[in-house]
Protein backbone atom coordinates (compact mmCIF):
# COMPACT_ATOMS: atom_id res chain seq x y z
CA UNK A 1 0.00 0.00 0.00
CA UNK A 2 1.42 3.38 -1.04
CA UNK A 3 2.17 5.81 1.78
CA UNK A 4 -0.32 8.28 0.31
CA UNK A 5 -3.03 5.64 0.58
CA UNK A 6 -2.08 4.73 4.14
CA UNK A 7 -2.56 8.34 5.18
CA UNK A 8 -6.26 8.09 4.34
CA UNK A 9 -8.72 6.91 6.99
CA UNK A 10 -10.21 3.56 6.07
CA UNK A 11 -11.76 0.46 7.58
CA UNK A 12 -9.49 -2.56 7.52
CA UNK A 13 -10.58 -6.08 8.30
CA UNK A 14 -7.92 -8.03 10.18
CA UNK A 15 -8.01 -11.67 11.18
CA UNK A 16 -10.17 -14.58 10.08
CA UNK A 17 -13.09 -16.45 11.59
CA UNK A 18 -13.92 -15.57 15.20
CA UNK A 19 -10.75 -13.49 15.43
CA UNK A 20 -11.90 -11.11 12.71
CA UNK A 21 -12.15 -7.48 13.73
CA UNK A 22 -12.57 -4.16 11.95
CA UNK A 23 -10.30 -1.24 12.73
CA UNK A 24 -10.15 2.33 11.51
CA UNK A 25 -6.78 2.91 9.94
Amino acid sequence: IPIAERAKPRKISIGVGSDRREISG
